[in-house]
């Protein structure tokens, strides 16, 4: 059955009942995972961004800098959502040190963001956990992909994510027939990253097979911050949990069959 993964990513802002509240949601709502972002800011955000004026969501001024360091939880608040959620809870690792942070915990799956999939220390160092990987593709050329894969043993526990790295994506860039391309290039397998307003393009991508669909969650969509506006609340949540389990069955395995339940209807129609 296809893996439902809640990206909570920064929607938390930091706030740690904020975050307890969006895992909650999306394991209440019929998902199977919850992940979030990790970062260390003065390793990840380039050096000419970090005296750019932002503001806080109350409105206080500060630097981009000071804004992305205070966006992270503080490893206190990460020790215990990794061990109020052990086994359901997982990170995007950004740099290497998030990565060491996030592994201690032996997480059900390690994810390298689209941003790092051209980053070969940080997919070597992954690797050396022996911990399972989600491996982004967003904002990827083909043959920068296939540089990833040939990183990784035949035998390494690897799954790609297919998505377009904007945020909403326009449906004629969703492409999900690009998740067969990638299967049938890489025989691994491949699932769906929405970065969809809409819950429909996953129902449509757990139709085509995808061993996973992650979706960007949010309490509210009208919250102040980057990523609310393209990412689910919870009715859309519920809707893709509750369809998961139709679209195997609806899909069928292919056979054309005359059903019992056909027969009346063909005994009262055929007799004409």
């Amino acid at each position: 059955m296809t893996k439902l993964i809640g990206e909570i990513g920064i929607n938390h802002q930091s706030d740690y009942k904020t975050l307890i509240k969006l895992s909650d949601m999306v394991l209440d709502s019929g998902f199977d995972y919850i992940k979030i972002q990790l970062r260390t800011p003065r390793l990840c955000v380039p050096r000419d961004q970090w005296d750019k004026p932002r503001e806080w969501f109350d409105g206080t001024p500060m630097t981009y800098i000071q804004y992305k360091e205070r966006i992270e939880l503080n490893d206190e608040q990460f020790d215990m959502w990794m061990k109020r959620y052990a086994g359901k809870a997982f990170a995007s690792v950004w740099d290497i040190p998030s990565l060491g942070k996030l592994a201690k915990y032996n997480p059900p799956y390690i994810k390298i963001p689209s941003a790092l999939l051209t980053n070969d220390s940080l997919i070597n160092t992954a690797m050396d956990t022996g911990i399972p990987i989600i491996l982004s593709t967003g904002m990827s050329t083909i043959e920068e992909i296939d540089h990833a894969v040939n990183l990784f043993s035949s035998t390494y526990d690897l799954v790609m994510m297919h998505c377009t790295s904007t945020y909403p994506v326009a449906d004629e860039e969703i492409n999900l027939r690009v998740m067969k391309t990638l299967r049938d290039r890489y025989m691994i397998p491949v699932g769906y990253s929405s970065h969809d307003k809409s819950p429909f393009s996953s129902l449509y991508a757990m139709a085509l097979g995808a061993w996973g669909i992650e979706n960007h969650v949010t309490l509210d969509r009208s919250m102040k911050g980057t990523d609310h506006s393209s990412s689910l609340e919870k009715p859309a949540l519920e809707l893709i949990a509750r369809e998961r389990g139709r679209i195997n069955i609806i899909m069928g395995d292919g056979i054309k069959r005359l059903y019992d339940s056909e027969l009346s209807s063909r005994n009262k129609l055929r007799g004409s």
